[in-house]
């Protein structure tokens, strides 16, 4: 049940004002987000991001949080790091719920359709019938059926995937989603699937700025960061187009090892938010980013990348 303040509908109202006439920055994208966070608990993507914005500084949980801690689970197996080493026959709690369902449920699911013939739901379901649970441990139940788990075990542990954590469609159905329902409450007329499919990237734009800098912790204790890079589309460059993409990184220490996870990229021309920026620089700008880096307006109206003044 949607339950909005009068002073929730009045913000709400203004930033659909914004959208109609293209003028909201990423101020107006951080109040979306919160409000939509405490009415839409379900929408796992925008509890991320908003989770992000509210508690900018050491956040330990959420959606890109578990596949960190996946693949170094992964790293360390395929590296034989682990101390005693692995038994998949016996294997304790954590290391089971990480290693072994959090590898599958990060997996791609077009591989695992690939390899098995299976989908996720499918193999998660295959494994979790040979493993029981004793005390702190699980153990594998050996039949003649066993060597189909083993072998959809032994693929999903070794296989490292370097996708982004979130999928920007899917967070902007999310987005959609909520914004009618926001809408018929308001009894504001607005067309929500317009304002995405023309909107859609600048809103993402600004979700990446007001995570860029953003703080978390891992599991096992290690802190990291997120930061904006610019990136080169190699897809495009095959095609002899150069272009640059923006992608949010998640850059986390462990062990003294230091790696970068893509959480999310934005498959658009940069150039277009940074036009105060020479290609030469855009071009060798793979390192982090300022650190106050925003999505704002600049004086023609358009949205940018830069500095709040």
């Amino acid at each position: 049940m949607i339950n909005l303040s009068d002073r929730a509908k009045q913000e709400l109202t203004s930033i659909f004002k914004k959208f109609k006439n293209k003028s909201f920055d990423e101020t107006d994208i951080e109040k979306l987000l919160l409000h939509l966070r405490a009415q839409f608990k379900g929408q796992r993507h925008i509890w991320e991001f908003a989770s992000f914005i509210a508690h900018p500084e050491e956040r330990n949980q959420g959606v890109f949080h578990q596949a960190l801690d996946v693949y170094w689970a992964k790293m360390k197996y395929i590296r034989g790091e682990n101390k005693p080493p692995l038994d998949i026959g016996k294997i304790d709690e954590k290391l089971y719920k990480t290693l072994i369902i959090g590898s599958i449920e990060t997996n791609i699911e077009e591989d695992l359709k690939n390899e098995f013939n299976m989908n996720r739901e499918q193999c998660l379901k295959q494994v979790k019938k040979y493993f029981s649970k004793k005390g702190k441990s699980y153990y594998l139940k050996i039949d003649n059926n066993t060597d189909q788990t083993v072998n959809i075990l032994n693929h999903v542990v070794s296989t490292l995937n370097n996708k982004p954590v979130i999928q920007t469609g899917r967070l902007l159905d999310e987005i959609q989603y909520c914004l009618k329902d926001i809408a018929k409450i308001l009894e504001y007329n607005i067309n929500v699937k317009q304002i995405i499919q023309e909107q859609g990237t600048d809103i993402l734009l600004c979700i990446m700025a007001l995570t860029h800098s953003a703080r978390f912790k891992l599991s096992e204790g290690s802190s990291g960061y997120c930061k904006l890079r610019v990136s080169i589309d190699s897809h495009k460059m095959l095609e002899g187009i150069l272009s640059w993409n923006l992608e949010l990184m998640a850059v986390v220490n462990i062990e003294g090892s230091k790696t970068q996870w893509p959480i999310m990229s934005l498959e658009c021309d940069i150039r277009k938010y940074m036009p105060d920026v020479d290609e030469l620089t855009l071009f060798n700008s793979t390192s982090r980013l300022p650190y106050h880096f925003n999505a704002i307006r600049n004086q023609l109206g358009d949205l940018v990348l830069g500095e709040k003044l």
